[in-house]
């Protein structure tokens, strides 16, 4: 009956999700070994989860779910309240910050950064904090790079195409967590 409903051509395990799932495990046991049991690991675990259904999304239907971001968002802004109150001014202008940095350029040319790109940067900046800039250069080199590469590539043909945005975001704030702590560990 759900094969029905579904249809002939859905997959039990879309490829986007099962690569985007482990990576979230290899992510949560890097950050392990790196920084140990403790609650921030749990945090850190949930982040990279979420991180990695909204590639998953992004790459599958080139949009990034509000229902997922912006809860999540809100729930990184409050788990920096609860772990490191100290923190919590540097994660808010952060969430803004990289909010605003892809937003304003999205309003000027929506066909290269959408809106959901820009919530994404929010959901970053609240858990990175100040380590959310290491995490937006690195996804923009990223994307940057496999972009160049795709043109060298496919020729004028690519210039039409789309490339999410989206897991670029997600792998920059993995690194950046992983190789600063965010405000788990500032």
């Amino acid at each position: 009956m759900l094969e029905a409903e579904a249809g002939q051509h859905a997959e039990p395990f879309p490829p986007a999700r099962v690569v985007a799932a482990g990576v979230a495990a290899a992510a949560t046991a890097v950050w392990l070994v790196r920084y140990g049991i403790a609650i921030e690991a749990v945090v850190a675990a949930a982040f990279f989860a979420t991180l990695a259904f909204i590639s998953a999304v992004d790459v599958e239907t080139r949009r990034i779910p509000n229902a997922v971001v912006l809860p999540a968002a809100a729930v990184a802004l409050a788990t920096v309240a609860i772990l490191h109150p100290d923190e919590l001014a540097t994660a808010a202008i952060a969430a803004v910050g990289a909010f605003l940095f892809f937003f304003i350029p999205g309003l000027i040319s929506p066909k290269l950064i959408g809106a959901g790109d820009a919530k994404l940067a929010l959901l970053i900046g609240a858990m990175l904090g100040g380590d959310v800039l290491t995490a937006l250069l690195l996804a923009t080199f990223a994307a940057g790079f496999v972009a160049l590469a795709y043109v060298a590539i496919a020729g004028r043909q690519a210039l039409k195409a789309a490339i999410p945005l989206g897991p670029f975001l997600a792998g920059g704030a993995v690194v950046a967590l992983v190789a600063g702590g965010g405000t788990l560990y500032s």
